[in-house]
């Protein structure tokens, strides 16, 4: 990439002649600096942790304080320990791992959360933890069996409970027969 092109008058062997002579130089392109992690994304077991690991593009002038924090979603993401890097002029290079962790929650959903790595000067790099949760969801069948006029009918109705979405109805057509059983969705 050229970056500054200047003409100036230069006087060679005879001073009277003049020559136009083109002086190019060449800029070096800067490159920013930027986090490095070993992973995007971060699967957390409910009630357990898991790692990632952090650092720096290139060679730092001077130290860098880093910061990693939760900044959105699901707020039983924590960072349990490496919420605060230090790297050097001699360690920019090497990883510096972060734990997270995800408390027990009684819901059966996979969590989310945004894990945010920043230190002034540099652009802030995001992580994706998803929590994997353990708990299972509780289904009860409620069977109300009758006769109606194609034979015995049985009902079922299906509860979930300790269900954070909201579902407000779904159903299933069981017909049962001597000879045939079908599920009609």
């Amino acid at each position: 990439m050229f970056s500054f092109v200047h003409l100036q008058p230069i006087r060679w062997i005879r001073p009277t002649l003049a020559f136009a002579f083109l002086v190019v130089l060449m800029s070096v392109p800067i490159l920013a600096q930027t986090f490095v992690t070993d992973k995007d994304e971060v699967i957390v077991p409910e009630g357990g942790t898991a790692t990632f690991q952090v650092k720096l593009s290139a060679q730092p002038s001077s130290n860098v304080s880093v910061t990693v924090s939760w900044v959105s979603g699901d707020a039983d993401i924590t960072v349990k320990s490496g919420s605060s890097l230090k790297f050097t002029t001699g360690n920019w290079n090497k990883f510096k791992m972060v734990k997270l962790e995800a408390a027990e929650d009684d819901d059966v959903m996979d969590g989310e959360a945004t894990i945010r790595i920043s230190a002034p000067g540099i652009e802030d790099k995001e992580i994706t933890a998803v929590e994997d949760d353990n708990d299972i969801a509780d289904i009860s069948l409620k069977l109300n069996p009758r006769t109606g006029t194609t034979g015995n009918i049985i009902k079922i109705s299906i509860d979930i409970s300790k269900n954070t979405l909201s579902i407000t109805s779904f159903g299933l057509d069981f017909i049962y027969d001597y000879n045939l059983f079908t599920l009609n969705q």
